[in-house]
């Protein structure tokens, strides 16, 4: 199972770029967390990728004339709802996977069709003991422990 939350978001203040916000993920799958920075457009690029072969939520407007606190706060919400919906879908697309850094687990089917990588085992010897095998050694046994403990 995968649970994600949008738990902040932070300025980028690169020379050759002006300003922009990341979006911080924290991801949990199978019990582990990580973190992972994603941009408004990198949302948009899922978005448009995951439309294309999915029934995909409404996603959260751009329109952010001001970067204030208020606006920002409101799309981080509105983007992890965005999000949590998509997680919804039953196989979870292998392009939200990637988004989120995760490694898809092999379904079912995928694990019968692959290569055995141990040895068959060959055969089992009868257990003589449950089906009264050759011998009736399961016999002899309970008659020895019968003698031991009442004699003759």
């Amino acid at each position: 199972m995968i649970r994600v939350f949008v738990t902040s978001y932070k300025p980028v203040d690169e020379p050759s770029e002006k300003l922009y916000y990341v979006y911080v993920l924290e991801v949990i799958n199978n019990g582990r967390c990580h973190k992972v920075e994603r941009r408004y457009s990198s949302f948009l690029c899922l978005h448009k990728q995951l439309r294309k072969t999915h029934q995909t939520p409404e996603f959260p407007p751009k329109r952010v004339i001001h970067n204030t606190v208020k606006v920002l706060e409101l799309r981080r919400a509105a983007l992890e709802a965005y999000l949590q919906t998509l997680l919804l879908i039953e196989p979870t697309p292998r392009p939200l996977l990637d988004f989120l850094g995760v490694q898809p687990q092999p379904s079912l089917i995928e694990v019968e069709c692959q290569e055995v990588s141990h040895q068959p085992l060959l055969a089992f010897r009868p257990n003589i003991h449950l089906e009264g095998g050759a011998g009736r050694t399961g016999d002899i046994v309970t008659e020895g422990v019968l003698t031991g403990l009442y004699g003759r």
